[in-house]
């Protein structure tokens, strides 16, 4: 460990977040912290106690569930643990649509922090949580990167989305002293021509991090493109991997080029980061302190075999999520890690086929671009990139208000600056895009080698 990493989290990150801006970041930090020390027994009386106080919360102060358990004569004081969350109905996107005002609390929290997902099954969505909920949501990220060896102030390069468009000079002053003072850098994950990815092992090199933190599918790219070229990068302690799928060949490749161990991770925009892989690598520890995770049938059931993945988030009260349908296939695992860690796992998690896209100016972008561009347009429900050539995609498109041709020039030139002028996009206007032959809805796809 740096003497700067010590330093800052030590000092300069708890002075800052408990002296300068008041906020009890640091008090979750440890207080999620204790927990890697209790049994297992005693982490579940703790959720179990978390979530009678959610759902209290909400029969008495959320519209929505208030009214949708007395309807269905849900008697809520009876639910006393994760397991009798079966007893509730799953809420899916399509709810959070259609009651959105109603999901808001009535109680008085502070002004709301409001967020949209990338759609990275297809479906962009506004949400809102609380002040209390993001910071927790930061504690509890922290302790999952430490268990893949990822420390707040250490060297870090991360391989991850980043703003499109136009950045104004004071918001990019502002973000490059944030990542300096948390002693880290940021690669585009939506730039991915070989002059960049040369750039990038460079900047690796130079940089020298204990740590890298990227989106698959660009992480392996530039592996691949190490191995083209005969690149040997500097290699970090460890690399930490999410938004997609890891398969066990992206991690052998991975783990031989950059020559260190990979552990995966699994979170969203709606919760951040749900479960973990440590060191042991033998699956993904769920953080059962700050959410619980089921897994369902088809009639929402549960099931020791694979599933649909719910959520509940413990502690947001501004907007709740209960036994939120995240668009994820999954299975749970009944064995306990070697590493002693109390947290139950995750086997393994499915979802989020992404296909990189190929631009006309040679630019090899990831598939996270497309959910990260149209997260911030309310107009789209649902989406599916299909790449047919070279230089055209078609854009399949659920509206949730038709759109005029301006809406759709600026879809058009910001694709245009990052995968080329020549690319023609095409847009379909449907009223449901049908899943795969898998079942799954395969959000980017391209039909090109």
């Amino acid at each position: 460990m740096s003497l700067y990493g010590k330093t800052f989290r030590g000092l300069l990150f708890p002075l800052y977040e408990s002296v300068l801006r008041r906020r009890p970041t640091t008090k979750f930090f440890d207080e999620y912290g204790r927990s890697e020390a209790l049994l297992r027994a005693d982490l579940e009386a703790i959720q179990s106690r978390k979530l009678r106080s959610l759902l209290k919360h909400c029969s008495e102060s959320v519209p929505y569930y208030r009214s949708l358990w007395k309807s269905l004569d849900i008697d809520v004081q009876a639910l006393n643990s994760a397991e009798d969350l079966a007893a509730l109905p799953v809420l899916r996107k399509s709810d959070i649509r259609s009651n959105f005002d109603q999901l808001r609390t009535e109680s008085r929290l502070g002004p709301p922090i409001t967020k949209s997902t990338g759609g990275s099954t297809g479906e962009p969505l506004t949400f809102e949580h609380d002040q209390e909920s993001y910071f927790r949501r930061i504690a509890v990220m922290w302790r999952g990167y430490g268990w893949g060896n990822v420390r707040l102030g250490e060297p870090t390069i991360y391989l991850w989305g980043t703003a499109l468009g136009s950045q104004g000079s004071a918001n990019a002053l502002k973000e490059r002293l944030f990542n300096r003072l948390y002693n880290r850098r940021l690669l585009s994950a939506f730039d991915l021509s070989e002059a960049t990815l040369r750039d990038y092992v460079s900047q690796i090199d130079r940089f020298r991090p204990e740590s890298i933190v990227a989106y698959v599918a660009p992480l392996v790219e530039l592996a691949k493109f190490c191995q083209r070229n005969g690149l040997k990068p500097f290699s970090p302690k460890s690399i930490l991997t999410g938004a997609e799928p890891l398969t066990e060949v992206d991690r052998t490749l991975i783990e031989l080029v950059f020559r260190c161990p990979v552990y995966n991770t699994y979170g969203s925009r709606e919760f951040m980061l749900i479960a973990a892989e440590c060191e042991q690598q033998q699956g993904l520890h769920i953080n059962i302190d700050q959410v619980v995770v089921e897994v369902v049938d088809e009639k929402d059931n549960a099931t020791d075999g694979r599933g649909r993945i719910l959520i509940t988030d413990l502690h947001n009260t501004q907007m709740p999520f209960i036994r939120y349908e995240i668009g994820d296939v999954g299975q749970l695992s009944d064995e306990y890690c070697k590493c002693g860690r109390p947290y139950p796992m995750l086997s393994f998690v499915e979802g989020r086929l992404l296909d990189v896209i190929l631009g006309t100016n040679g630019q090899v972008v990831s598939g996270e671009f497309f959910p990260h561009f149209f997260k911030d347009f309310a107009e789209i429900r649902n989406f599916q990139v299909i790449q047919t050539d070279r230089d055209k995609l078609v854009i399949k498109v659920v509206w949730s208000a038709s759109p005029d041709e301006s809406l759709l020039d600026v879809i058009r030139q910001e694709i245009a600056n990052s995968l080329g002028q020549g690319m023609e996009v095409e847009f379909e206007s449907l009223d449901a895009i049908p899943l795969g032959p898998s079942g799954k809805h395969r959000v980017t796809m391209s039909r090109i080698q």
